[in-house]
């Protein structure tokens, strides 16, 4: 690189014209050699630049953070909306322990692509909402990722079922039945349970979900996290947004926008489900996500570091 040299002069003298010419040459050897740099770089760009290229290919290949999990993983609801795309982020992630607790072997063959779709592919058959089905499935688990829902058309009973008791009947299973400690619970529940509910928000269903953070929250399992979406717009691009975290619903205050893509969640649980076990700090997280256009967030470590509220950071 050239660099510009300077000097002060204090009076003029005849070394001036020599000092000159010798600034020319040296300014003409530098050139020079600039010249064969280039020359040389010329030559050499395309296996420099090919390395380049394929390290950036690689790097595309790999999921955002997160990191390989020794215990077995198991996903309830891994046939739904959510479930699915967590399913194959934590393939990804290279989990090689998951299991996927269903209700419908012929969907989870359509959805999750498994074969013969049973045991031996980590394909678990059975009702959430029936303790005894989830008891052979939790054998050995150290990590439960929970993507159970309903829709606002449900019964009100199916909505307890779902929301509330088949969490209570997972964690239960988990505790009693679970791998070699520390145990976790990944849990998503949703924006909007710290408030009333309202008539037109589809029943009990928030009702439901705070009363499942509540009893997560005091379960005395090791580590929890509970993962609370703003609103899932169906056919929303993931990977494509930066994501926002907070509490009480605070995040979308003074915003136009209010949703997430079901692939982000499933990017965040499974950040939570994959992160590692730190006992120095609490070990129990729940926050609001949402999103807004701008950036994709690659970092989802440090986006669930920051959800730490400030006296835990």
């Amino acid at each position: 690189m050239l660099q510009k040299e300077t000097a002060g002069y204090t009076h003029v003298s005849a070394n001036v014209i020599g000092e000159k010419e010798i600034h020319h040459e040296r300014r003409s050897t530098k050139l020079s050699l600039l010249a064969i740099c280039f020359a040389v770089f010329i030559v050499i760009s395309p296996l420099v630049l090919g390395n380049l290229d394929f390290i950036r290919r690689d790097r595309l290949k790999q999921p955002r953070g997160g990191t390989k999990v020794d215990g077995t993983v198991l996903i309830t609801g891994a046939t739904g909306r959510t479930g699915a795309f967590l399913y194959y982020e934590l393939k990804r992630r290279g989990v090689s322990d998951l299991r996927a607790f269903v209700r419908d072997i012929d969907k989870a063959r359509e959805t999750l692509g498994c074969v013969a779709c049973d045991e031996t592919e980590g394909i678990y058959v059975g009702d959430v909402t029936q303790p005894q089905d989830l008891k052979r499935a939790m054998v050995g688990v150290q990590t439960l990722a929970i993507a159970v829902g309903v829709d606002s058309h449900s019964s009100p009973d199916l909505q307890r079922n779902v929301e509330f008791d088949s969490v209570v009947y997972s964690v239960k299973a988990l505790a009693n039945g679970g791998g070699d400690s520390p145990l976790r619970v990944v849990l998503c529940s949703s924006m909007g349970t710290n408030q009333t509910p309202q008539p037109s928000w589809g029943g009990g269903i928030l009702f439901w979900k705070l009363n499942a953070e509540a009893f997560l929250s005091t379960s005395a399992i090791a580590s929890t996290v509970i993962v609370k979406p703003c609103g899932l717009k169906e056919g929303m691009i993931g990977k494509n947004s930066t994501l926002l975290v907070g509490h009480n619903g605070t995040i979308t205050d003074g915003s136009g926008f209010h949703t997430v893509s079901r692939a982000d969640l499933a990017d965040v649980m499974a950040e939570a489900v994959t992160m590692p076990y730190d006992s120095s700090r609490s070990t129990n997280l729940r926050f609001d996500l949402c999103s807004k256009p701008g950036p994709a967030t690659t970092d989802l470590k440090n986006l669930i570091e920051s959800s730490r509220w400030e006296w835990d950071q």
